[in-house]
């Protein structure tokens, strides 16, 4: 059993997050430690006295524009996202301590240079503003649930490292330089430093920060998800819009995925064993189980019941105490179980069936090559509509998604099982589904939205089922 967790990327976004919050602090800073340099340099020195405190009204005007920074950056993030809002405080930040480090001094420039800083100056108070908002609401939307706290308080590491970072920086150049070249020149040095550090920062944040859902798409925000299969296919499309939803998502697979994942467990669905040992990894709390893994007809018709059928039963009735309440199952099915009805005796029968028993089973219901595909498919939609209201007091719900066929890694066997029958769904549909035509729906049953919805089974197959239903009755 091999689990292997994926924070590397949550743990870069939190490095680029407490990196931009320590350079903001530490243009903050270094503004109030070198406002001695600023007075002498951008205001008119024959009025040391004025001209200190117009530096210190400055400072201050930037404690003004925090608060509508916030304001307007808090706004748009929940528009735009915060990683969008985070780069472009970034980029003013660095703008604004780069211009602080280039104005020419008063003598050049007159009222010009006073009137440049109050510019940067305001830019910075806007970006502090909106940054820390932000920053902080980013960090704690992109914290694994049960460290949320941790890692929003560390953000505040950042901060103090920034003051003392400013405050090394400046005791060290005065020390190199001396107070009559900081005077003329050295106080520049360090804004250019922060300048410098922050379009570092810029790019270090366009790279790492997670692109996390605003407004309608989060669905799924917050929300703690098991998904099966997601090495590839359906499952793999559908744990990709879990996470660009806002959800967590544990992958389960028996083979690595391709796409990111929070935790990826690694499990295989034919072993009574191997699901025991997934039961005790995943956490309480659950929110939603997508059951999408799956073997086509071309396997073994023993392992094909076990993992579409049998395993997938046992992974759910004993991952129910950990589900949270109005937690959602979704199974996935598929327009090979619509014939159910016919299948009602084998189905019922299969109701207690153990992994143990499944070899026996099959040979007394005849379940051999293909059939085995298709009556996996018919008793988990069966199943489906049987526990429509089994876990209602706790709001639990239970739904089905059936498509056609799909244009998956495994659409080859299907063809190569079904052979003409194949062939002539493909002639009527006007193509094969897709993974995104089906994850989508998928990750709307594991929503809020779908919470109406009890035992449904959703032909999701472009119109597949429709046709049959309406060519059995003469439409």
């Amino acid at each position: 059993m091999n689990n292997t967790t994926s924070h590397q990327g949550r743990l870069k976004s939190l490095r680029a997050a407490g990196i931009g919050n320590a350079l903001e602090w530490f243009d903050w800073t270094l503004y109030a430690t070198f406002s001695v340099y600023l007075a002498s340099n951008l205001f008119d020195k024959t009025d040391a006295r004025s001209a200190m405190l117009a530096t210190l009204a400055v400072f201050a005007g930037g404690f003004v524009a925090r608060p509508i920074g916030g304001w307007l950056f808090g706004r748009l993030s929940d528009r735009l996202g915060r990683r969008t809002i985070m780069v472009l405080t970034m980029l003013m930040l660095a703008i604004s301590s780069l211009g602080i480090a280039l104005i020419p001094d008063y003598q050049s420039i007159g009222l010009y240079a006073s009137a440049a800083l109050l510019f940067f100056r305001l830019m910075q108070g806007l970006a502090h503003g909106g940054e820390t908002g932000v920053s902080y609401t980013y960090v704690a939307e992109i914290a694994p649930s049960k460290h949320r706290g941790l890692w929003s308080s560390s953000v505040y590491v950042g901060v103090t490292l920034g003051v003392m970072a400013a405050t090394a920086v400046a005791a060290t150049l005065t020390w190199l330089l001396g107070a009559q070249a900081m005077g003329d020149y050295g106080w520049r040095i360090g804004f250019a430093l922060g300048g410098v550090l922050g379009i570092y920062a810029l790019f270090l944040r366009r790279g790492a920060l997670f692109k996390l859902c605003a407004g309608e798409s989060c669905m799924l925000n917050n929300k703690t998800l098991v998904i099966t299969g997601v090495s590839s296919g359906i499952g793999e499309e559908t744990a990709r819009i879990a996470r660009e939803q806002g959800a967590q998502v544990i992958g389960v697979d028996i083979n690595p995925p391709k796409v990111e994942v929070d935790q990826f467990i690694q499990a295989d669905l034919s072993s009574q064993e191997s699901i025991d040992a997934l039961l005790a990894q995943l956490p309480r709390g659950i929110d939603g189980l997508a059951n999408i893994a799956g073997l086509p007809p071309t396997q073994n018709a023993e392992r094909v019941i076990k993992v579409n059928l049998v395993g997938l039963k046992y992974l759910t009735l004993n991952l129910l105490p950990k589900l949270a309440d109005n937690a959602s199952i979704v199974n996935l099915a598929s327009l090979a179980g619509a014939g159910w009805p016919d299948a009602v005796a084998s189905i019922k029968a299969v109701e207690s069936l153990s992994f143990a028993d499944t070899a026996a089973f099959c040979e007394q219901h005849e379940i051999i090559g293909p059939r085995s595909y298709f009556f996996s498919k018919e008793a988990l939609i069966a199943w489906t509509l049987q526990n429509r209201w089994t876990w209602r007091e706790r709001g639990i719900r239970v739904n089905a998604v059936s498509p056609g066929l799909v244009d998956t890694p495994i659409l080859k066997d299907f063809i190569e099982t079904l052979g003409a029958r194949a062939e002539e769904d493909m002639k009527t549909m006007d193509r094969p589904g897709r993974a995104t035509d089906i994850a989508p729906v998928v990750a709307f049953l594991l929503s809020d939205g779908s919470r109406w919805m009890r035992g449904t089974n959703l032909a999701v197959d472009g119109g597949m089922h429709s046709h049959i239903l309406a060519s059995a009755h003469g439409l």
